[in-house]
């Protein structure tokens, strides 16, 4: 029997590792033959439970391996593991016998076979916002989708194979969904060329992975921009499309990924000068 029990409450007077390590023989008298070790419940305050990115990946392997301390039976480590090789190093260490990955399936079910073929550098990483697996799941009972990843929950409408007609695609916008936009594009085999009128590509996310903890959406971006020059496409960055280009051009198909506007409320103060509405006066790597 496997066993998975949170070896620590974090909520006010929930037990402790040290609590736990004190029924733990019972459990595995009573016919635990597997502990899996998680963390918090669902009134944990931080989303524990379902770590979010300020969680380093591997947070909780220290208390799997209070776990092995305390009995004789293999123990799993979980807790926002997104990289195979830390993986290898928590059980290779001691602190587990194996890992398991719960959010990382939703962002890339092929990330162990990349890892095995020598392609982890290709491996989506999962950047845990929570937005398209556990909110959608829990508050507002839709199926499960993932924030980065468009294939997950539309597997079976998912086109795998190449379009019946080669076009000329443009994508205007290299923010996240325009850089998701034409990977996929040049994918299912069309001439695909993104623009972009900023110096580099990434829109907002280069913004996002400024802030503390959120050094996820900078490694995202790394690997959107990846894909996109695996894949072929001609980008072109300090560059606004203009209608001469567009008749000129004449493309196919052209996927508008220009972002939003942002919402800048009308309050007391927002034109002091030390206020930053938007996120240009940034000095951006």
């Amino acid at each position: 029997m496997l066993l998975r029990i949170s070896v620590e409450e974090f909520i006010q007077g929930g037990y402790a590792v040290e609590d736990m390590q004190a029924i733990l023989p019972d459990l595995v008298k009573a016919g635990a033959d597997v502990i899996h070790a998680s963390v918090g419940t669902y009134g944990s305050p931080g989303l524990i439970f379902c770590a979010p990115p300020e969680y380093a990946p591997g947070f909780n392997a220290w208390r799997a391996q209070k776990v092995k301390e305390t009995v004789d039976v293999p123990v799993i480590a979980v807790g926002r593991f997104t990289d195979p090789f830390l993986a290898d190093d928590i059980i290779a260490r001691g602190q587990a016998d194996l890992v398991a990955f719960g959010r990382q399936h939703l962002a890339d079910p092929d990330f162990l076979i990349k890892a095995k073929e020598g392609r982890a550098h290709e491996i989506r990483q999962c950047i845990a916002p929570n937005q398209g697996c556990i909110e959608r799941e829990i508050l507002e009972g839709l199926a499960i989708r993932c924030a980065i990843n468009p294939e997950t929950g539309q597997e079976l409408i998912y086109p795998s194979s190449p379009a019946p007609e080669k076009r000329t695609v443009w994508a205007i916008g290299a923010g996240p969904a325009g850089l998701t936009a034409a990977s996929e594009a040049a994918r299912l085999g069309h001439e695909v060329t993104l623009i972009e009128k900023e110096e580099k590509a990434g829109g907002q996310l280069r913004f996002a992975g400024l802030a503390p903890h959120k050094e996820v959406y900078k490694q995202w971006l790394s690997w959107l921009v990846a894909q996109v020059e695996k894949s072929g496409v001609a980008l072109q960055t300090n560059t606004t499309v203009t209608d001469t280009m567009l008749a000129e051009g004449n493309p196919d198909a052209v996927i508008l990924a220009t972002g939003g506007t942002p919402i800048i409320p009308s309050v007391s103060g927002i034109d002091l000068p030390f206020v930053c509405p938007r996120p240009r006066a940034l000095k951006l790597p």
